[in-house]
């Protein structure tokens, strides 16, 4: 047996390997720097909101017990955190406390607080003086049809009794198309509905909806027109919408010319609901 003796090719594995080692571990160092580098840079948040997932009912909801922080374009930075249920705020109780009445707050991103901090949000000014308990239930991208949907939801569990509903005059009047036919959610973003479904590869949800990194290069490459930001839901949403009614009317007959009428159902809070008090107010 010949010990001394070994190829050149068994002498030349562990030094491959070696080189392979710290060639993977200089990768993996430069690009958690450079990860830390961009976070730092954009304040550790992000332009949009990136905790979406989605829902069959209504299109979207938000990620339960997460939070993240978003920027304005003035470069304002908001924290944002959900409960358990994916709602803004702290955790909801079965029951009322203490004998306060609770208020369910519907609408879509001004009722939620986009941009605002928590504590300046408008569930928690109503907070204010403790006579009112205010389960915000707003998420950005729902409609005036998917209100109704939440309000069948919650209302028989937590005996709302008083309802608040705030329409935001510059898009809801124009949506009575179910959130589910216009949005959906990849990577944590709300996306349009038929988006095609990306590629699977491993860590995919941090990388294409976490990391600073990624979203400073796809905020490069958009510039050069090779790629874009997962597309957002603003006032452009509105000619989506009205692209989705030229294909097909809403269920009840064809919208009529010249005005809109509403064509929210109407909803059954049968299963023990304490009777609510409903308010409208537009925004």
């Amino acid at each position: 047996m010949n010990i001394g003796n070994s190829s050149p090719l068994d002498r030349r594995r562990p030094r491959l390997r070696t080189r392979l080692f710290f060639l993977a571990s200089s990768v993996a160092f430069s690009l958690g720097l450079a990860e830390g580098i961009a976070s730092l840079l954009h304040g550790g948040a992000y332009p949009f909101l990136n905790v979406f997932q989605p829902d069959s009912a209504l299109g979207v909801r938000l990620r339960p017990d997460t939070s993240t922080r978003i920027r304005s374009r003035s470069g304002r930075i908001t924290d944002i955190r959900t409960n358990s249920l994916g709602f803004r705020g702290r955790n909801w109780s079965s029951g009322e406390e203490s004998g306060v009445p609770r208020a369910l707050l519907l609408g879509d991103s001004q009722m939620f607080g986009y941009n605002v901090d928590e504590r300046s949000s408008l569930a928690s000014l109503l907070e204010q003086g403790g006579r009112v308990a205010v389960l915000n239930a707003a998420v950005p991208t729902w409609g005036p049809p998917d209100y109704v949907i939440a309000l069948r939801q919650l209302a028989p569990k937590y005996r709302p009794r008083f309802v608040l509903f705030v329409a935001n005059a510059a898009n809801d009047w124009f949506e009575p198309v179910p959130n589910r036919r216009r949005t959906t959610a990849q990577d944590g973003w709300a996306t349009r509905a038929g988006t095609p479904e990306p590629s699977w590869f491993p860590f995919r949800g941090y990388v294409m909806g976490r990391s600073h990194l990624m979203l400073g290069a796809r905020q490069i490459t958009s510039y050069m027109g090779d790629a874009q930001l997962p597309t957002t839901q603003s006032a452009l949403r509105l000619k989506t919408d009205l692209r989705i009614l030229r294909k097909g009317s809403p269920p009840g007959g064809p919208p009529s010319r010249g005005r809109r009428e509403s064509r929210l159902p109407q909803p059954d809070l049968s299963g023990g609901a304490a009777p609510v008090r409903a308010s409208i107010a537009m925004a």
